[in-house]
């Protein structure tokens, strides 16, 4: 979930190179998103990217309803032009995806994890009270003193590796209260501490337990288990939008997916005029999550690969 090198956002997304880019918004208390709809926000007539996801405790779905309310602690997921990512920065100040990824504990947990982000080629920091290999800030993260001399304000997003959820909650309160738009996501060791870890301030939170089931189910039933359900682009005909504006289309409220751009004559147009028609021999990318795309070929049936 940290690393996009390990897990990448948007599946399928190579066809449209570096016209598509991907970003992640934090509604807090203060956003200016909280509490209202996407209707009303109306991100896409400002910015021109579009709301393709969201995660919302420790699930990842399909984009709210245009008259869902946004809740604290929810994250949408949104894809566009680099023009549009950059109106959405000035304007929302997404989740950065620069900076390292800070590991607090440097138990089992930690370090297998560190290992792995390395071998993906990720920049890490990590906070233990002990020194030893690898711990790059010693000292406890309950510390301001700490909080401050470790890359955290800065960080793409804390993880924490504690070997007992009371410490996991404790830190997850003082960090959220630290770096509010800071992602966290906690390595749980009880399932039922999973909620009361969530409310204390973390985004995200795994238990190691079904986490090793889940694996020890795929190695014995042969069952793929997905821990970070992606989200997929698909270049599309456009079957019965031909003769619309995929905007007036109102696609993403029926569907949950969204038009991020069309290919005319080869030439990808990612910024949709509204005044824009498709017409039939033109290619839609379509982008949304696996159940969102069950719901766009039942609106669309033409539109299937």
């Amino acid at each position: 979930r940290a690393s996009a090198r390990i897990g990448p956002r948007v599946a399928g997304a190579q066809p449209l190179n570096q016209l598509l880019e991907v970003a992640e918004i934090r509604v807090h208390d203060a956003s200016p998103l909280c509490d209202k709809t996407l209707a009303e926000t109306r991100i896409r007539t400002q910015t021109g990217a579009h709301i393709v996801g969201r995660w919302l405790d420790d699930s990842f779905d399909s984009p709210p309803g245009a008259h869902d309310k946004l809740r604290p602690g929810a994250i949408l997921v949104a894809a566009g032009s680099p023009e549009s990512i950059r109106r959405l920065n000035d304007w929302l100040r997404p989740i950065s995806q620069e900076g390292p990824l800070v590991v607090a504990g440097s138990g089992d947990v930690g370090r297998k994890l560190v290992e792995i982000l390395h071998g993906a080629g990720e920049e890490t920091c990590v906070i233990d009270a002990v020194e030893g290999p690898g711990v790059d800030v010693v000292g406890d993260i309950l510390d301001r003193e700490v909080l401050e001399s470790a890359p955290v304000a800065g960080a793409r997003a804390v993880i924490l590796t504690y070997d007992t959820d009371s410490t996991t909650l404790l830190v997850a309160a003082v960090v959220r209260d630290y770096a509010p738009d800071v992602p966290i996501i906690a390595a749980v060791s009880v399932v039922e501490n999973v909620g009361r870890i969530q409310r204390a301030g973390a985004d995200f939170a795994l238990s190691v337990g079904q986490v090793a089931g889940q694996i020890l189910a795929h190695h014995v039933l042969g069952e793929t288990v997905s821990h970070q359900p992606r989200i997929k682009l698909m270049k599309l005909q456009p079957g019965r939008l031909s003769g619309r504006n995929p905007h007036e289309a109102h696609i993403r409220e029926r569907t949950g997916c969204s038009v991020v751009a069309v290919e005319r004559s080869g030439q990808v147009l990612m910024d949709i005029p509204d005044e824009f028609i498709l017409a039939a021999d033109d290619s839609v990318y379509v982008c949304g999550t696996a159940a969102a795309f069950n719901r766009y070929y039942e609106e669309y049936p033409q539109s299937q690969p």
